[in-house]
């Protein structure tokens, strides 16, 4: 029986080519799309689950709370002292560890190179996450201070074809020894390194008595409870031992964070990397059933129109004998083959646009295809696929009656009708809302590149000074031409990194404060063009870490009518009173998810970690050459390593970008499976309508006027489906739009232009085979009858 229902279901497939070609093209695209997304979807949720006892595993963060000027602030950093008491004062902390991020100059007796990915962190390090060693021995590896681990790929660049282990690297001005090799760490994971080196070397870089103090928060925070313990009750214990440490009057809190989470639910002040976001990634996955469902809606809504021409072959089928299980089984089974013919086109093109997505989303895949959750997936989808496509026409067109459908009646076919207008209806809504929600994400994009962030950042560089002398290097460079400007200081303005407290009395109370800390020369403000609208500025005969100017923000938050002249105790190294003498407009030194913190720049005129350098955009690769000249000439030792402002700042808006490529991508399928589909159903309906368009032509109908009566039958529907739209995808980017601090309004234009496109689209598709119809002759439509 099964072999003769396959026989049938092919001459049905050859009979109705047309139909057969646009079902299997739109259920194979949909296939493959909703692979790849999947596969997409699975990628990211995939992220830090491979690390030992992953479910006791968590990161600590600072939560400071609000007040009548501010909402509370989340920073994901602690003091460098806090790790080692807190893994001290708790028995159910199993493995406690700092993590110091940075970048440095690496070198061996043949190779200099500007290096990221460092990572200064604690013994414990090695127990917590997945670093797999293929040298050395994890209890050995971050013991002594000088030593150094370092990744397969690192060891290949600096050591090819010779034994890492007991080598020697340079880092900057220390000697480290090799004592371990771990194999490359997954990209999975929010965590990013190729070397890792014991944090008691953050020394070198740091002032001791910063590390032991409770004041300055600049480092990473991981532990690992015991089995048992859950995070609840640790956050509850954290709150006491806060109080000891930081003093009773504190209202700081830290909280824990599952690792799981981190990717997904980041976006915390000083996060590792750039994160993912759980509402894209929802996103993605709805976009990919809705691609399922156009392709699905194709089959069902060309099956259903057909039945007309099925009515006969069911009837004179029940006539036989044949039951209504047995039709069942026939049409399931057409849906069937054709689903499994969809697949293996569909493992074609994935096969070849794999590699293309993988770029387009900086992810490599790979791994989802070769496992058996893949193969597993692909037999849900065909099977699901299959079933949701032909379970409406085989029920529908099994229950026709014998006798009306023999007589050239259709047997109950026209009750499809209404049917077949919920799913043209169905695909367009769908439609609809994608080309809204890839209007709003291009938007929102545009807006977060064009925005003003209150600081200039057009042709600037910015470079780390390591044994250089700094006025030395100032002075030079401001004699070349094609140097505009130069400026000193530990941060720039589009990534301030470090976070300090500060006290200061107000109504006899002393108040506690944490701020963003930058310390900077005098030309600070005026290089970058920031806006100083209340007091004075910087001047180079100022003597330093005396004066400090903040922004608004820290002004509204300490709650004084004029902070000018005002004292505020607290900062790095030391305790030391600060004079405020300005306030800065605020200007945006994080992303544009966080909305503007509290900052402080103190004056200091020498002693600048970085140097930020203003090029004429007319001489921009010559300035650059002089540049690399003159640091290299004064520290031969360090390569130089430059980048543009511009581009950091793009960099933190990568996983967006991603997401308006990918939406541009999916949107356009979407919506050419649709307009396939409803080509399909326009040629169908005008064949069955060849006679009457052929009397109408010849009692007088001009070809506008066919045109015009075919089209209007699917334009009514696409403007119902717009309206029904709207409101879907107005909610859903107001829920992703959310996620931004500052974001752009959905103007009411945005859906009158994604009902134009639609509209657009939905007339060409129909206009086509209508003008196609109405052009015919009317004798070749009338000489059979």
């Amino acid at each position: 029986m099964l072999k003769n229902y396959i026989k049938t279901a092919f001459r049905n497939i050859f009979r109705n080519k047309t139909q057969a070609f646009i079902n299997i093209i739109g259920l194979s695209i949909g296939l493959a799309s909703a692979i790849l997304i999947l596969s997409y979807v699975w990628y990211e949720f995939s992220y830090d689950k491979f690390h030992p006892d992953v479910r006791n595993t968590y990161r600590v963060y600072q939560r400071q709370p609000g007040n009548l000027y501010m909402n509370s602030i989340d920073f994901n950093v602690t003091q460098a002292i806090f790790i080692p008491t807190v893994k001290q004062d708790f028995p159910e902390i199993k493995y406690a560890s700092r993590i110091w991020s940075s970048s440095k100059n690496m070198s061996t007796e043949n190779i200099a190179r500007g290096e990221e990915k460092f990572y200064g962190v604690d013994p414990d390090f090695l127990y917590m996450f997945a670093v797999e060693l293929t040298m050395g021995r994890a209890k050995d590896a971050l013991l002594n201070r000088n030593s150094i681990a370092i990744s397969e790929g690192v060891a290949e660049k600096y050591f090819p074809e010779e034994n890492p282990m007991g080598k020697q690297i340079k880092m900057d001005s220390v000697y480290l020894t090799v004592t371990a090799v771990f194999k490359e760490f997954p990209k999975n994971s929010h965590l990013s390194f190729d070397k890792l080196i014991p944090f008691d070397i953050v020394e070198l870089y740091n002032n001791k008595r910063n590390l032991e103090n409770w004041r300055s928060s600049s480092y990473k925070a991981y532990i690992q409870l015991y089995d048992g313990i859950s995070e609840n009750e640790m956050e509850e214990k954290l709150i006491p031992f806060i109080k000891r440490y930081v003093g009773e009057k504190t209202k700081r809190r830290y909280l824990l964070q599952a690792i799981t989470d981190i990717h997904l639910k980041g976006k915390l002040n000083f996060e590792l990397s750039s994160n993912g976001d759980l509402k894209n990634v929802l996103i993605f996955a709805a976009i990919g059933l809705f691609i399922l469902l156009i392709a699905s809606f194709n089959y069902m809504n060309l099956a259903t129109a057909q039945s007309l021409r099925r009515a006969k072959e069911v009837g004179l089928r029940k006539v036989l004998g044949a039951n209504r299980s047995q039709l069942i089984k026939q049409f399931l089974v057409e849906a069937f083959l054709l689903s499994f013919l969809s697949l293996l086109i569909a493992i074609i093109l994935i096969g070849i646009f794999t590699p293309y997505f993988n770029q387009l989303i900086d992810r490599d895949l790979s791994q989802f295809y070769s496992g058996s959750l893949f193969f597993l997936l692909l037999f849900l989808l065909v099977i699901g696929m299959a079933l949701l496509s032909g379970s409406y026409p085989a029920i529908h067109l099994s229950r026709f009656s014998p006798i009306k459908a023999l007589k050239g009646n259709n047997g109950g076919a026209g009750k499809s009708i209404n049917f077949r207008n919920l799913l043209v209806i169905l695909q367009f809504v769908i439609s609809a809302s994608l080309i809204i929600c890839t209007i709003v994400v291009i938007r929102q994009l545009n807006f977060i590149k064009n925005k003003d962030l209150g600081f200039e950042t057009a042709n600037i560089i910015t470079f780390k000074l390591r044994g250089v002398d700094e006025v030395y290097l100032k002075n030079e460079l401001l004699q070349h031409p094609g140097i505009l400007d130069v400026s000193s200081s530990n941060q720039v303005p589009s990534r301030f990194g470090n976070t300090n407290t500060y006290n200061y009395h107000a109504l006899n109370e002393k108040i506690e404060l944490k701020l963003y800390t930058a310390r900077v020369d005098h030309n600070f403000i005026k290089f970058y063009n920031l806006n100083l609208i209340q007091g004075e500025g910087f001047k180079p005969s100022m003597k330093d870490r005396s004066v400090a100017i903040i922004n608004q923000e820290a002004a509204k938050k300490m709650g004084i009518k004029n902070v000018i002249g005002k004292n505020i105790e607290g900062g790095w190294k030391d305790k030391y009173n600060l004079r405020i003498i300005g306030v800065l407009k605020n200007f945006h030194f994080n992303s544009l998810y966080l909305q503007i913190q509290p900052a402080i720049l103190i004056f200091r005129e020498q002693h600048g970690s970085s140097l930020s350098v203003k090029l004429d955009h007319n001489k921009i690769a010559e300035s650059l050459a002089i540049i690399e000249e003159k640091y290299n000439s004064l520290s031969p030792e360090f390569p130089f390593s430059y980048q543009f402002i511009e581009d950091s700042i793009d960099k933190t808006y990568t996983e967006e970008q991603k997401l308006a490529k990918l939406f541009n991508f999916f949107t356009v399928l979407a919506v050419f499976i649709a307009s396939l589909g409803l080509f399909g159903l326009v040629s169908f309906i005008v064949e069955q309508r060849t006679k009457e368009i052929g009397i109408r032509k010849v009692l007088g109908s001009s070809i506008s006027n066919v045109v015009i009566m075919l089209s209007k039958y699917f334009t009514k529907w696409v403007i119902l489906a717009n309206i029904i739209a709207w409101p879907i995808a107005w909610y859903f980017m107001e829920q992703w739009l959310s996620s931004f601090s500052y974001r752009i309004k959905q103007g009411f234009w945005i859906f009158l232009l994604a009902f134009g496109i639609t509209f657009i689209i939905a007339l060409l598709t129909a206009g086509f085979q209508s003008l196609k119809a109405a052009y015919a002759k009317p004798v070749d439509s009338l000489k059979y009858e």
